[in-house]
């Protein structure tokens, strides 16, 4: 199902290709001049959902909610272009892989962390020892979404991260990872989230307390207050190195309810909000105006719980989704060009496999020639297959249902799922969770006979199935995990020494999960923003960045 154009707002342009690991020095671009102007709204306030954990310090929770709160105020090492969606130079200004098992990165120089707390403690600059004090605190961090994949370079402690790290001098730092790897320029760059600066110099004279007191970061905002859960609030960096904003403050309202976020932008109480596409009408229809990013920024598909490898004690053969025919069933049962349509409004386009993009390493094309035969919506067909698995007289099924920041649809879709299911005959039911709690079934392996939807980023498959298929230590297996053979298979892909040979690897783990139906995939969708044009005039960024919004210091003023 091709994306249509959403007729009040943006249409959703093609995806960018993501590029290849840089084997040689890449380009310093030129410092951006400070804007010629700061616009006449001091503040500009912008109103979304608040992650599953709220964070000021990048290791301390997940890449999305560091990228849309954490970024604002600390930086990459490789930045992805707003507009070409490209890696691009950032406090790294160049880097080459000498070889597999050894990167070098040359750092930008002069570049001054923030002066924080009361005192306006003063951090120096940034240097090499802050990449290797980063790299420590994700392999150290148990909260970390990229903490797993930084064990597994690097080492699980800093005293074995320091091994695999030699600072050559300020300004220059050479990485070892334990094994080879081809995707450390991913790793460095904001499209895995979690490896944004800070200064070591904070964490030695205050640790923790202090660090997320008052974070010192490099960003174009600096970050000056909050309150947890409720707001937080920046103020601009003046000449900052690389893009002075033209809004004197920044904050992020985090409200959950969108009728709420809707009144607010409606009412005047901020500029900018995420709200459920069904919404947008209303907005726009009163002069509103909808941004969305360059690359898809999520893609929507739905978990089904305790998917579990039949070699582990977790595994439940009488579960009814262990059958691949019951979960091909629920796949058939669901109508995705009506959830489009209704859902969506259009800007869908079909997922045929979760994690893989025709943009993305290792696409084929049969997933998609396939897709109608195998996934396309077809009740008859779906009871059917239920029978043949012997569940022709149904069975019990829970949906959980969990609110994500830059997924705002997560209700209609659940509602829309339990609506199919129950025409096939499945006795589905509803349950409200927050994803605190998911996440402690997850870590406890206690997530059978489950199904919820959610969203996750534009990004290399190497490390959407890390986070979704491949087992712990290096994979988190939060949706159906690898059996024995294809872990085997990512564990080489992993480890590849050529983009090439990874690419087969990855092509081999998506025929799995086509084929055996290990996720329901449903849609790719772009980030959107309804603005209000009077204050922003324009807003770009790119999609493929692990969080719903970003690159906030880009938006440009409209007085």
């Amino acid at each position: 199902m091709p994306a249509t154009a959403m007729p009040e707002a943006t249409a959703m342009p093609e995806a960018t290709a993501m590029p290849e690991a840089t084997a040689v020095p890449t380009a310093m671009p030129e410092a951006t001049e400070p804007p010629m102007m700061t616009s006449e709204t001091k503040r500009l306030r912008f109103a979304t959902q608040a992650p599953w954990i709220e964070i000021v310090l990048p290791w301390r929770g997940g890449s999305w909610g560091s990228n849309l709160v954490v970024r604002t105020h600390m930086e990459p090492l490789i930045d992805v272009h707003n507009e070409t969606t490209e890696l691009v130079p950032n406090l790294a200004t160049e880097w080459r892989m000498i070889n597999p098992e050894e990167w070098e990165f040359t750092l930008r120089e002069g570049v001054p962390y923030h002066k924080t707390g009361p005192n306006a403690d003063d951090w120096g600059d940034f240097v090499a020892a802050d990449v290797a004090h980063v790299i420590a605190r994700n392999s150290e961090s148990n909260l970390s979404t990229d903490g797993p994949s930084f064990r597994a370079k690097f080492g699980a402690t800093e005293g074995e991260v320091m091994t695999n790290v030699e600072i050559i001098d300020d300004h220059k730092i050479k990485l070892t990872p334990v094994s080879p790897d081809v995707d450390l320029d991913l790793t460095a760059s904001s499209q895995y989230g979690n490896f944004l600066m800070h200064a070591k110099a904070q964490w030695d004279a205050q640790g923790i307390e202090g660090s997320e007191a008052n974070p010192a970061g490099t960003g174009s905002y600096q970050l000056v207050n909050r309150q947890l859960g409720v707001w937080l609030l920046w103020e601009r960096v003046e000449d900052h190195w690389r893009q002075t904003p033209e809004f004197e403050e920044f904050e992020i309202l985090l409200v959950p309810e969108h009728a709420t976020r809707l009144s607010m932008l409606l009412g005047g109480e901020v500029a900018m909000t995420e709200i459920p596409r069904d919404l947008h009408p209303e907005a726009v229809s009163q002069g509103y105006k909808v941004w969305s990013t360059v690359n898809p920024v999520t893609q929507a598909f739905g978990i089904f719980g305790g998917g579990y490898g039949e070699d582990t004690p977790e595994f439940d053969p009488d579960m009814p989704s262990s059958s691949p025919l019951v979960r091909q069933a629920i796949n058939k049962a669901l109508d995705r060009d009506a959830i489009d349509s209704e859902v969506f409004k259009g800007v869908g386009e079909t997922l045929y496999v979760q994690a893989y993009h025709e943009e993305l390493p290792g696409w084929s094309s049969r997933w998609q020639d396939e897709f109608d035969e195998k996934y396309g919506y077809d009740p008859d067909e779906a009871r059917q297959l239920l029978e043949e698995a012997g569940y022709g007289e149904g069975f019990e099924f829970k949906l959980w249902l969990m609110q994500f920041p830059g997924f705002p649809e997560t209700t209609a879709i659940t509602e829309a799922i339990f609506n199919y299911l129950r025409e096939v005959g499945i006795d589905a039911t509803i349950e409200e969770i927050e994803v605190a709690r998911h996440r402690e079934a997850y870590v406890a392996r206690e997530t059978h006979g489950t199904l919820h939807f959610r969203r996750t980023s534009f990004t290399t498959p190497m490390v959407v199935t890390r986070w979704y298929n491949a087992r712990p230590p290096t994979g988190s297996a939060t949706a159906w995990e690898f059996p024995v053979e294809q872990q085997a298979i990512w564990d080489q892909a992993f480890i590849a020494d050529t983009k090439e040979s990874q690419n087969d690897l990855l092509r081999q783990l998506g025929d799995w999960k086509f084929d055996n139906f290990s996720e329901v995939p449903l849609f790719w969708l772009p980030g959107q923003a309804v603005v209000d044009p009077d204050v922003i005039a324009e807003y770009i960024w790119p999609g493929n960045v692990d969080a719903g919004f970003d690159h906030f210091e880009y938006i440009k003023a409209a007085n």
